[in-house]
């Protein structure tokens, strides 16, 4: 595999190029390109974030390709036939395993940074802790309401956003969990207007918190960070 498609870091999270997706899959680049930005028109996101310039080492001319988390790399290839799925899949596990090696400090200056970035990390998880704790808590929400204690979520999307995903299917102008997750969401059924409301667990609330987090979910459109 040509090393210059790979994209690893032993500082930062793994992502994977649309070059070597488009390699491990055996499809044209330009078509990769097409699958990602009809990917991200469907999700309503921004794609810039992952867009860079690519500088071929042969002929020196700079091209577009894009970076994708694994999240958004394994729902670009959903879609695909199996052999390719699971050549990309292979390919991630790769990659994070190099990422979880262990940093070595060749330096006093790489020890310092090295705690440094430890503590800074440590104080991410302390206030990701927190929020869980703040959003979660234990109170019963019904799956719109809990959605509106998460700023700038459209929490007119979430269902979708969570169809999207297959948690949820659609079914007379209403939605249903699938059973295998009841453990993330329960139905209550309304027998006076015949309709059903669909409530989070404590489980599913931290499901959707993390797609939250990882920009998965529809956000407002004048919603900024």
């Amino acid at each position: 595999m040509n090393n210059a498609m790979m994209t690893t870091s032993t500082t930062a999270e793994p992502t994977m190029s649309s070059r070597e997706i488009a390699e491990l899959t055996g499809k044209r680049h330009g078509n990769v390109i097409r699958d990602i930005r009809e990917m991200f028109s469907e999700l309503e996101e921004g794609l810039l974030r992952f867009e860079v310039t690519y500088i071929h080492p042969q002929n020196g001319q700079s091209y577009i390709e894009y970076r994708l988390d694994r999240l958004h790399t394994e729902l670009l290839v959903t879609g695909y036939d199996v052999k390719r799925r699971a050549a990309v899949i292979t390919r991630w596990f790769e990659l994070e395993k190099q990422v979880a090696q262990p940093q070595v400090p060749q330096s006093f200056a790489q020890a310092l940074r090295l705690a440094a970035d430890t503590q800074e990390q440590l104080e991410q998880a302390e206030e990701k802790n927190a929020t869980y704790e703040k959003v979660i808590g234990t109170n019963r929400h019904s799956l719109s309401k809990f959605a509106r204690t998460l700023p700038g979520l459209n929490s007119n999307k979430l269902k979708s956003d969570l169809e999207f995903f297959e948690y949820l299917y659609k079914r007379g102008g209403g939605y249903k969990r699938y059973s295998r997750f009841d453990h993330l969401f329960e139905e209550k059924h309304h027998e006076e207007y015949g309709s059903v409301e669909i409530y989070p667990t404590e489980k599913g609330k931290q499901r959707i918190l993390e797609l939250y987090e990882r920009g998965a979910l529809t956000m407002k459109k004048a919603w900024q960070k």
